[in-house]
């Protein structure tokens, strides 16, 4: 399995149009480690730093990732006890977590989770995630559409 740390040239970016939600100041669980998400393979990495995120293409999802194969509620990732769970909201492609489609699992360093057309890995070793950026930057938003290409095409052979 890859390593998903990412290397200096991917430090943490921005995804496109990826509205973050943010604690303003708010008490964290004791002992609450953020989950980073790393897509694979580019290395870019998506940190949750809350302890109960939605992921989906809705404005109202904590996490908003905006493609057509991202339900509107796709998923949603909850820290309790010292553990990272991801649960399927009823989404149309579901969510695989190490290639399994789950309703819902627990999650483990190196897990590799499926939402949609991107496949990333879990990260639970950097104790002192920063919070998502919301800006857009360019470099983002050309993996994202290569990777939507690369998904369009495996989809029609």
């Amino acid at each position: 399995m890859e390593d998903p740390t990412p290397s200096a040239e991917h430090a943490s970016l921005p995804f496109p149009d990826l509205e973050a939600r943010t604690a303003s100041g708010g008490d964290m669980p004791p002992g609450f480690v953020p989950l980073r998400l790393v897509l694979l393979p580019s290395g870019v990495t998506l940190e949750l730093d809350l302890p109960d995120m939605t992921l989906g293409r809705h404005s109202g999802a904590d996490l908003r990732l905006p493609l057509p194969d991202v339900s509107r509620r796709h998923c949603r990732f909850t820290w309790s006890g010292g553990i990272w769970t991801v649960s399927d909201l009823g989404s149309l492609n579901g969510v695989y977590v190490n290639g399994q489609h789950v309703e819902r699992s627990e999650l483990a360093q190196n897990d590799q989770i499926g939402i949609g057309g991107f496949t990333f890995a879990v990260d639970l070793s950097y104790p002192d995630a920063p919070k998502v950026i919301s800006q857009a930057s360019e470099r983002m938003q050309s993996v994202i559409r290569a990777v939507h290409r690369s998904t369009q095409r495996r989809k029609a052979s």
